[in-house]
């Protein structure tokens, strides 16, 4: 047991700094004689400052070894409004990371002969609308099938209401729920239970995850145990960066396998403890150490990938010369992040109850990581991260200037010690970049769209805003867009919670797509016979609908709930 963790811990406990509500638990139950000490002092102190630099709501944690310790913590408020503070018996939603439980069903199905990982996926669900190329279950597992990211998998709204890929099964990789949806459709079908109660069976109570700390299905029901989620105010129509206004999220049930699961931090310290074991090929109590082994080896599709991809359920990649299996996850009003480093045998998890677009924990997370291999191993000492590095933007100073719109409309971009400002009408906001490209900003004017640059001659010399071209010095002309393009530009709007917004706007001549919601991004659309695609992202099919007058009232991504045209006032 390390005393000094111990120590730390109970004056970390007795903070008198109430706004931070510090409640953290260490546990040793095996024969860890690592000292942690250190570490924990300065992952606490970051998160604080993170939290606070940042203004998130809360925060839970768990950093763990492979031989009994565990820290478990939690900080901030579960409930800005009411002024409650994150206990640790909390739920927060894990999102995404739900798809390495679906995983761990699927292959203890495996491992017990129920399944082949190699067989097609069709030879288990005869009747779901699946492609008619053939999809084997470790290529859904992998990210490798080919599917839409997020088609219905059993109603995909396109003709012939039939699942399509979007490049040859197994040639390449693209982020799929759907093809997680349908895996819980295949546990269904084998087990012949609903999906929440046979991963609590195969799964979440065979590894002594208690039912007090997990919930297999996101519902109403049990509402009162989870932390209110939060997103900025404008998260569906408009910039949603950190350090802006928030508001409650609202609730939607939930028992997609992709990202169905609320979990405290404790539970997800046995978690993580379980995938670490498995990371080093030890699968008990749920399956064989060779079917661990595969569990964990990522399928590389990319030649340049220098030998990461994904593994089932888990992200293969890169921590200072370890490889490392990593997750995030997102869901309405929570972000996560769970890391496992199995050389060093350590992992961590941290959960926050704000969704934004600048910012997830995966950066806390790296740093957890480091500072219990600096712990175990020694070297140097991690440095801790910038609380707010997505403000920053590389050569901010090539951007500095004045930009003039076609109507006498301007802006100024101000560059100071690596971030970017954006002056107009006596306000200034951020602009920093986008994870899926473009850079975003806060301010009331100029947050509606993504900011595209032009550049000539090695510098920047104009500035996209939606369909307008702004000249950096001077105004420039303006480009002639065709009519059939001018018609589909415009926001649609979803009334699922789950799709958020998308704006249509014309570019260079191209149609563009921007996507609101969380991880904005641009991409320029083709057309291919009755739907639009993007070279980005093959396996998505775009579909403008309703027309009236050659105006589209509505727009279709992928077979999804419709997005309806919306006229701002």
């Amino acid at each position: 047991m390390d005393r000094e963790a111990l120590q730390k811990v109970a004056a970390l406990n007795q903070d008198p700094d109430a706004a931070n509500n510090l409640k953290i638990c260490v546990r040793s139950a095996g024969a860890s004689g690592h000292v942690y000490a250190s570490a924990i002092d300065k992952f606490v102190a970051h998160a604080r400052n993170e939290l606070a630099a940042l203004e998130l709501p809360g925060l839970t944690f768990c950093l763990v070894d492979g031989e009994g310790f565990a820290a478990v913590g939690t900080l901030g408020w579960a409930d800005k409004d009411r002024q409650l503070p994150v206990d640790p018996g909390h739920l927060f939603q894990i999102g995404s990371i739900s798809k390495s439980f679906a995983a761990l069903c699927v292959y203890r199905l495996a491992d017990e002969g129920e399944i082949d990982l190699d067989a097609p996926l069709s030879s288990y669900l005869p009747d779901a609308p699946l492609p008619a190329e053939p999809i084997c279950l470790q290529q859904v597992l992998s990210h490798t099938s080919g599917l839409p990211v997020d088609a219905p998998a059993a109603f995909p709204r396109v003709p012939g209401e039939r699942l399509w890929t979007g490049f040859a099964p197994g040639s390449r990789y693209s982020y799929s729920n759907t093809g997680y949806e349908l895996l819980g459709m295949l546990v269904e079908k084998v087990t012949g239970k609903p999906y929440p109660v046979a991963l609590r069976e195969l799964v979440t109570r065979p590894l002594g995850i208690s039912a007090a700390g997990l919930r297999e299905a996101i519902q109403a029901s049990e509402r009162a145990h989870y932390a209110i989620g939060y997103s900025p105010l404008d998260f569906f129509l408009g910039p949603a960066l950190t350090r802006m206004p928030v508001g409650q999220v609202p609730w939607v049930n939930w028992t997609n396998p992709a990202s169905c699961i609320g979990a405290t931090a404790d539970a997800m310290a046995h978690y993580v403890k379980y995938l670490l074991a498995v990371g080093q090929g030890r699968g008990a109590p749920l399956f064989s150490d060779a079917t661990a082994r595969r569990f964990a080896t990522p399928v590389v599709t990319d030649p340049g990938s220098e030998g990461f991809g994904h593994a089932s359920g888990l992200q293969a990649s890169d921590l200072d010369g370890h490889a490392v299996l990593q997750h995030g996850g997102s869901m309405l009003g929570f972000s996560s992040h769970l890391m496992i480093d199995p050389v060093s045998g350590v992992g961590c998890f941290a959960n926050v109850n704000l969704l934004a677009t600048d910012y997830d924990p995966s950066g806390l997370v790296r740093y957890a990581c480091k500072l219990l291999r600096h712990s175990r191993e020694g070297g140097a000492a991690p440095t801790s991260p910038d609380a707010a590095a997505s403000d920053h933007v590389e050569a901010a100073e090539s951007y500095a200037g004045t930009y003039f719109g076609p109507e006498g409309n301007q802006f100024q971009l101000v560059a100071r010690t690596g971030r970017l400002s954006i002056v107009a009408d006596d306000r200034e906001g951020r602009l920093h970049a986008a994870r899926r490209g473009g850079f975003q900003s806060d301010h009331p004017r100029y947050g509606r769209h993504l900011f595209d640059f032009e550049r000539g001659g090695g510098a920047v010399t104009g500035a996209w805003f939606g369909p307008t071209l702004y000249g950096r010095g001077a105004p420039v002309p303006q480009p002639i867009v065709p009519p059939e393009l001018l018609a589909l530009q415009g926001l649609y709007v979803s009334e699922d919670p789950r799709v958020w917004a998308a704006s249509i706007v014309v570019q260079k001549g191209c149609l563009v797509l921007e996507r609101y919601g969380f991880q904005p991004g641009k991409t320029s659309l083709e057309r291919n016979g009755d739907y639009w695609h993007s070279t980005d992202a093959p396996c998505e099919r775009i579909r403008f609908l309703g027309l009236q007058d050659g105006v589209p009232r509505c727009l279709n991504i992928s077979g999804r709930p419709d997005l309806w045209r919306f006229d701002r006032i």
